[in-house]
């Protein structure tokens, strides 16, 4: 379990919501014509994007592209007709679990600090927040004002801080 990137997933939600299938194929379309789910790339799909929504649970099976490329079989499962759609949304499918990872360090929002603490070898410090000024005070290795530009330097670097790989 961990967070995913929220962008990625709203905008393909939003996507599926508002996306109008280019074309749409019958079952007595494929039958009249002789063909079969496997000449769109649906009899082994290249992706599966499974919804679960409202106490239900939709599959939609993701074949291949049109001979255009512009873009992609797609099936219900269970269901005999089949959709095109936009290659973007196809496009924009994560391609294995660590492709919506959220990578921030820390939360964007949310975060109420009151303290701060580096530890490392030999040094460190500590900033504690002084609520009647409203400001960051050095308060180990002695007590002092912290410098406001350091402070907020220190803090928009870990706030802004990216994962750049997932062990």
């Amino acid at each position: 379990s961990y967070p995913a990137k929220a962008a990625a997933v709203d905008w393909l939600i939003h996507s599926l919501e508002e996306t109008v299938p280019l074309i749409q194929i019958s079952r007595q379309e494929l039958d009249a014509a002789k063909r079969t789910i496997a000449e769109f790339g649906l009899d082994v799909p290249q992706a599966t994007l499974t919804l679960q929504h409202g106490g239900q649970r939709t599959e939609l099976l993701f074949g291949a592209k049109t001979p255009i490329g512009d873009g992609v079989y797609v099936q219900v499962l269970n269901q005999p007709d089949i959709y095109v759609l936009p290659i973007d949304i196809a496009n924009r499918l994560p391609r294995s679990f660590q492709d919506w990872r959220e990578i921030s360090l820390l939360p964007s929002s949310g975060i109420t600090m009151n303290r701060v603490e580096v530890h490392s070898a030999g040094r460190g410090f500590t900033l504690d927040i002084d609520a009647s000024r409203r400001a960051f005070v050095l308060s180990k290795p002695t007590v002092a004002r912290a410098d406001p530009g350091k402070v907020s330097v220190l803090l928009d670097k870990l706030l802004s801080a990216q994962v750049t790989q997932f062990v």
